[in-house]
């Protein structure tokens, strides 16, 4: 199978993707993570932007065979060197799967049918804009905003198409750590074939407790230009991913409108997903209207003195809720399809912080009040000390991790506010 994506003139290269086991098996070390099961050939021109890894990792996965069923095994992952060993991304499995019937649906998903949204009338939303030729005009429109950069409300004024560099630390093309098939995400975007994420290097907050600081604050990754974004894309497609999820994007807004009008015709047809720290400006929500299927932001905290001490922007909160609202007026509420997948709308995130449940309560309220009762929330319990939170004493207060009863009293706060979408992992099917 393969993959084109369209490029310059006479400039064309392709992701593809082989479903033929390999049979390494020596590997030296174990890890606990999740990776894609395919052997994937990036073109040559893309694999000097990928990031390096490490060789004949043997790790314990999640087996996702064909569609409707689940399972687990061992896999080993062999993976090339870059650019110097001249070798292509190689992921390959090798295990015994146990493999079970397809999870039932909860009613926090469709809602008893209220919100089915049956895949054969799903059509990407881009889609339509493409055909208009108002995706161009929106790229157009987004190169703009680089030139004095307004991308996101840090409004640094940079000229970023001259490759200058502001809070995000990224200039004319968008950098990327790393593009896998995760099935870390909800089981409305990870599904049974993994969710296409594509993580972006840098980002315009500074949250003190950030578990992925090395990409986010470091900027820890490669330049990827239009093309081999778009090549990317094309390459998660065909590896079987339900969708496209841009993670952290919103300083990136101009370079992904830009690699959509190369993927676009050169076949992609997946629900794209926005996975956005909420951060973002009005301007680029409303270039990604007709664009964006499914938004994800993460509504991390309400207090604007919370927000200037632990997200390094006192304005989050007011910024977060213009874009988000946004979002919610383009799209609406959530809406799967008959397998419970993500196609349309909202879905909202917030991490619970431990100390600080009056913001919890706060966002809840302001999400049922504002967007609509109907929203899809994951209310998530995972935070542990990172970063500074873990190594500063200035940020003592959340150097723990949240209790159970904190997050009961959480989920109290999403009862008293009237959210009932609250998501929770598939049940199996007895």
């Amino acid at each position: 199978m393969r993959a084109a994506h369209a490029g310059g003139e006479g400039d064309t290269a392709a992701a593809e993707v082989q479903t033929e086991p390999r049979q390494d098996t020596d590997a030296t070390t174990e890890a606990e993570t999740h990776v894609l099961f395919w052997s994937v050939e990036f073109p040559a021109s893309l694999n000097s932007h990928l990031p390096p890894v490490h060789q004949h990792q043997s790790v314990s996965v999640q087996y996702l065979p064909p569609r409707g069923l689940w399972g687990s095994g061992l896999a080993v992952l062999t993976v090339g060197c870059y650019p110097g060993a001249k070798k292509n991304l190689k992921v390959a499995k090798h295990f015994e799967p146990h493999t079970q019937g397809r999870r039932q649906l909860m009613k926090a998903s469709d809602g008893d049918g209220r919100f089915l949204r049956p895949r054969r009338d799903f059509v990407p939303a881009y889609f339509k804009t493409y055909e208009l030729g108002q995706l161009t005009e929106r790229v157009v429109a987004a190169q703009h905003l680089l030139r004095s950069c307004n991308v996101c409300p840090r409004d640094c004024r940079v000229n970023r198409w001259e490759n200058k560099t502001g809070v995000c630390q990224t200039g004319r093309w968008a950098r990327v750590s790393s593009a896998f098939a995760h099935f870390g995400e909800e089981d409305c975007l990870r599904g049974w074939q993994g969710s296409g994420t594509i993580f972006f290097s840098g980002c315009n907050l500074g949250c003190v407790f950030c578990q992925n600081f090395e990409i986010s604050q470091l900027a820890e990754g490669r330049e990827l230009d239009a093309n081999q974004l778009a090549a990317t894309m094309l390459g998660l497609q065909e590896a079987g991913c339900h969708n496209i999820n841009f993670v952290t994007p919103e300083h990136v807004v101009p370079q992904i409108l830009e690699a959509l009008l190369i993927a676009i015709p050169g076949g992609l047809r997946l629900p794209l997903v926005y996975n956005t720290g909420a951060y973002d400006s009005l301007e680029s929500i409303r270039l990604m209207e007709g664009v964006v299927d499914v938004y994800m932001p993460d509504f991390k905290l309400w207090d604007p003195q919370l927000c200037a001490k632990y997200l390094r922007a006192r304005d989050y909160a007011e910024a977060a809720r213009r874009a988000i609202k946004a979002m919610h007026d383009q799209v609406g509420e959530l809406r799967v399809d008959e397998d419970g997948l993500a196609m349309r709308g909202v879905l909202v995130r917030h991490l619970v912080m431990p100390g600080l449940l009056e913001d919890t309560r706060s966002v809840l309220h302001w999400l049922a009040t504002e967007l609509s009762p109907d929203t899809y929330v994951n209310l998530m319990d995972q935070y542990h000390p990172a970063h500074k939170a873990e190594t500063e004493p200035q940020f003592s207060e959340i150097n723990r991790r949240l209790s159970r009863p904190e997050f009961r009293q959480a989920l109290a706060c999403a009862e008293e506010a009237g959210l009932w979408r609250l998501d929770g992992r598939w049940p199996a099917r007895q």
